[in-house]
């Protein structure tokens, strides 16, 4: 979901679709779950935007237990730089997505740690499909739809133990 403004009901919810609802949906089907399962979380290049300066990074990286972020998302802050983008600038239509992804990568990074996860050899993977041409990318972006869901389906066909904890598009490692 992308809402464009920079407020208080944008940031909750987008935050509560594209961070707290993958994070629940995935805590409640572990238990279903079979050993050795993969679980693929859909992110966003423009994840890395959010941690451009200390404060925001902090907000984040501060996320320890992946099992309470869903409860407890960073409270909404005004003042963020993340409110300041200028039109020209890479996020500035969708602040509220970027951290919401943001935040979803340190999901993964912390799910990849869970001992107890680990324990049942669960996997966690982070891709970004690019900016596909779809309803929400709209017909300018770069990519196919095809070439997007390839690339959120490339940790399934080619799984390395290497992957697990990373952020990948078209299975290249990407910085988070």
């Amino acid at each position: 979901m992308i809402r464009q403004a920079w407020d208080a009901e944008s940031y909750a919810t987008t935050l509560t679709v594209n961070t707290a609802g993958p994070l629940t949906l995935t805590e409640a089907l572990l238990p279903s779950l079979a050993a050795n399962s993969l679980v693929i979380m859909v992110t966003s290049g423009l994840a890395g935007l959010v941690c451009s300066t200390e404060d925001d990074r902090q907000q984040v990286t501060s996320q320890q237990h992946w099992r309470s972020m869903a409860a407890a998302l960073p409270a909404f802050n005004p003042d963020s730089p993340m409110a300041r983008l200028k039109p020209e600038q890479p996020g500035a239509l969708a602040p509220t997505y970027c951290v919401s992804k943001a935040l979803m990568n340190r999901a993964v990074q912390l799910m990849a740690a869970d001992e107890g996860l680990q324990a049942r050899g669960v996997r966690v993977v982070a891709v970004t499909p690019g900016w596909c041409r779809t309803d929400l990318g709209t017909q300018a972006a770069e990519r196919s739809a095809e070439e997007g869901a390839t690339s959120v389906l490339h940790p399934y066909f080619h799984w390395q133990p290497s992957l697990n904890g990373t952020f990948t598009r078209d299975g290249t490692l990407l910085d988070w």
